[in-house]
């Protein structure tokens, strides 16, 4: 089993955020209409699927975000999301060219583990393709990730016209890396590489691509399988600094409570039943940020393994999350990936600073399928120089 990772670090302010989501790239409209219970649905040409009903072929329902991130495809598409939430971001905070040589970045994308599962999966005899490892990475992710390695962030910077950060961290860790995020944050602010640190994760499920490979896995929803996902796509920043170097603290990171495990045992493993990676991820988070009430934000995008891990880790843990309120993302914005974590941030943030936050505490939690499973917690900062408006 790895081993699990845990942020000793100290305390870090969220100091200014930015999304691009299917309800919009303001944050403060995009929650304020997911706190209303809005959604954005769009039917997802050119990707087909037989209606077994009436034989008929129609599109995916997913939420993309719209005509913005029309016509990407690919890492393209990654950069054009990024570039939506980071142009937002940059807005917040006011952040010049100058403030670059003192700024780190870690940025979360998806894992492609997706991909490798659907090609393992083509590729199987008659029988049980998966077993207790994770399917090997196949050579179309293994193309994939070098393109993004070599060329994503400085697409992204290129679009905002901004000089590189001084440091830059790219991690494949679809729905658990903001945690892992968030870690290697606090070490660059703590160990003084760079003043502030960007945190922020892009994911699309939305590209054909994507989609086929959700298709063959049969993981979409559909009229004849209400257990499936819907596709989401979106991208958030937040901007992490000193609580000591800021006077404007809009949400507090707390570093003890940052909680990683690698990957471990798949979506689709044998045994998956019975692992309990989310129970004990969860469990250092909550007892290392003793939050007493808390809600939660969670990766549960509405499969059947998803409800499964997610009440057999509930079950055993501490009463006051199982009757905290519980929020999901994808219910509003689809299955945004590798990007949900950084929406449970930014949400959080806006609840506290508008006064509808549920509990003191925000305890985000997430599972990716390739097995790695992340959580971290969230309280409110001080009050924001010249309030916020919105939802």
């Amino acid at each position: 089993m790895p081993t699990p990772t845990s942020n000793e670090s100290r305390d870090l302010a969220i100091t200014a955020l930015g999304v691009a989501t299917s309800l919009g790239t303001d944050p403060a409209v995009a929650f304020a209409a997911a706190r209303a219970g809005m959604m954005r649905p769009n039917r997802l040409e050119p990707f087909l699927v037989r209606d077994p009903a009436t034989g008929e072929l129609e599109p995916v329902t997913g939420h993309p975000v719209g005509r913005l991130s029309h016509g990407f495809i690919a890492g393209a598409r990654l950069a054009r999301l990024g570039a939506l939430a980071l142009t937002r971001m940059i807005a917040d905070a006011a952040v010049d060219a100058g403030a670059m040589n003192e700024t780190g970045l870690v940025l979360v994308v998806g894992s492609g583990y997706l991909l490798d599962a659907a090609y393992a999966l083509d590729e199987s005899d008659a029988g049980e393709p998966f077993s207790d490892t994770a399917p090997a990475m196949s050579e179309e992710n293994e193309a994939r990730r070098a393109d993004m390695e070599q060329a994503l962030v400085s697409q992204l910077f290129k679009q905002v016209s901004l000089p590189l950060p001084a440091a830059r961290h790219l991690l494949f860790e679809d729905q658990a890396g903001v945690a892992l995020a968030l870690h290697r944050a606090g070490a660059l602010i703590q160990t003084g590489t760079v003043r502030r640190c960007l945190v922020g994760a892009i994911d699309s499920f939305c590209d054909a691509r994507l989609l086929e490979a959700l298709q063959g896995l049969d993981l979409l929803k559909a009229p004849t399988k209400p257990d499936g996902l819907t596709p989401g796509e979106a991208a958030g920043f937040i901007m992490l600094e000193s609580p000591s170097a800021t006077g404007d603290v809009r949400a507090i990171v707390h570093g003890a409570s940052v909680s990683f495990t690698p990957a471990g045992v798949h979506q689709f493993a044998p045994n998956v039943s019975i692992c309990t990676a989310l129970h004990d991820t969860i469990a250092r988070c909550y007892g290392g940020a003793q939050p007493g009430s808390v809600w939660t934000i969670g990766t549960h995008n509405g499969t059947s393994w998803a409800a499964g891990e997610w009440g057999r880790a509930v079950a055993r843990l501490p009463r006051q999350i199982g009757a905290g309120a519980q929020w999901y993302p994808a219910t509003s914005f689809g299955d945004t990936g590798a990007a949900t974590g950084v929406l449970a941030a930014c949400m959080a943030t806006r609840a506290f600073e508008r006064g509808y936050a549920p509990a003191r505490t925000m305890l985000s939690w997430g599972s990716s399928p390739r097995g790695s499973k992340g959580a971290f917690c969230l309280s409110a900062g001080l009050p924001h120089r010249g309030g916020r408006t919105g939802g």
